[in-house]
């Protein structure tokens, strides 16, 4: 996923659900990507990994939950029905918009920081960029 589409997915294309497993899991629609010029979409599924991870903060299904239980907070206005509005991003700005790509860049420039991740190799080129997802 590159920095562009993060900043454009909706928080009603990431569906909560519960597999058979009764683990929790989630289905990411990509609405258009590099790979899908025609827009067509491409669904992801993602299983909880919290039983194989050292931590749940790193778990991708844990994390998504959490985003949606803080959209329902930040957000409860753009909720009808226990279903976020087309237009709410899954990662907004403060004020509900779309972040802009510098805005994403940054951002994940920063969590590669706080995680230890070096921002750039020996040779001084950029490890952490809008295309590290």
């Amino acid at each position: 996923m590159r920095e562009v589409e993060l900043s454009m997915l909706r928080a009603r294309l990431v569906e909560p659900c519960t597999g058979a497993d009764e683990l929790p899991r989630f289905f990411l629609t990509l609405p258009a990507s590099k790979t899908d010029p025609t827009a067509h979409g491409a669904a992801r599924g993602h299983r909880c990994r919290c039983a194989s991870l050292a931590s749940r903060a790193v778990c991708p299904v844990c994390a998504a939950l959490g985003q949606i239980a803080f959209l329902r907070r930040q957000f409860p206005a753009r909720w009808t029905g226990g279903v976020p509005d087309w237009d709410l991003p899954f990662f907004p700005d403060l004020h509900g918009r779309a972040c802009e790509k510098p805005a994403v860049v940054g951002t994940l420039v920063r969590a590669g920081g706080f995680l230890g991740v070096p921002l750039a190799d020996a040779g001084g080129t950029m490890r952490v960029s809008g295309h590290i997802l």
